[in-house]
C-alpha cells in the first residue's frame, strides 16, 4: 500500500521502529524465508529471490495490504537522523541509526501487516427479516499478522508493540477499528 511508502512510527521509548518494506530489505527477509519454522508459521512457501523481488513490489502497490519492517532502534548506537513519526506528528524524535541503514535492512527484526478485508456485519447476521433481495452489510476487517523473524528479538515486546503501533495507524489513517489476529504457539 502506498499509504505508508514515507511513514516512520515509532514507539514512545524508541524501542521500537516501523519502516515501510523497501528493495533493500528484501535480502534479509529471503534469508529469513528459508527457515523452515518461520515458513510453517507464516503459511509461507520459499521463494525465489525474484519472486522476493516481486512480492515486495506486489505489497507496495496493493491497496488491500499494508506491511511495515520492524525495526529494533539500538539506543547504544551513536549515529543518528532525525524523522518524524506517526503518533507525534509535528516532532522530532532521534533513530539511532542512518535512513540509509534502515533501508538497507540493518536492525530488521520482523514485520507487520495487514490484510483488508470485506466482513458482513453483526445486525446482517443476527436479523431475522433479511431475505435473498436484502443487501448484506459489510465493514472493513483487516487481518493483522506479526512476524518476529529473528529468535533473539522473540518474546522481548516487540511483536505486541508493533501489533499495536500497527493498530493505531490503521485505525488513524485507514479508518479500521476490527482486527483479527491469529496466533501460532511455539
Amino acid at each position: 500500500m502506498r499509504l505508508n511508502e514515507k511513514t516512520k512510527i515509532s514507539t514512545e521509548d524508541f524501542s521500537c521502529l516501523l519502516i515501510p518494506y523497501e528493495k533493500g530489505h528484501v535480502s534479509t527477509y529471503h534469508e529469513w524465508m528459508k527457515d523452515p519454522f518461520l515458513l510453517e508459521m507464516t503459511n509461507s512457501e520459499p521463494l525465489s529471490m525474484e519472486e522476493e523481488y516481486e512480492m515486495q513490489k506486489n505489497w507496495r502497490e496493493d491497496d488491500k495490504k499494508l506491511t511495515f519492517i520492524i525495526h529494533q532502534n539500538d539506543n547504544n548506537n551513536q549515529k543518528s537522523t532525525t524523522t518524524t513519526t506517526e503518533n507525534q506528528e509535528d516532532s522530532s524524535i532521534k533513530i539511532n541509526s542512518t535512513d540509509e541503514e534502515l533501508s538497507n535492512g540493518k536492525g530488521m527484526i520482523g514485520d507487520v501487516n495487514i490484510f483488508l478485508q470485506e466482513a458482513e456485519t453483526e445486525e446482517s447476521q443476527t436479523n431475522e427479516n433479511i431475505d435473498e433481495n436484502t443487501p448484506i452489510q459489510t465493514e472493513k476487517l483487516a487481518e493483522l499478522d506479526v512476524m518476529i523473524a529473528d529468535s533473539s528479538f522473540r518474546s522481548k515486546g516487540f511483536g505486541k508493540k508493533s501489533a499495536s503501533l500497527m493498530i493505531l495507524y490503521c485505525n488513524k489513517h485507514l479508518n479500521l477499528d476490527l482486527f483479527e489476529v491469529r496466533i501460532k504457539k511455539t
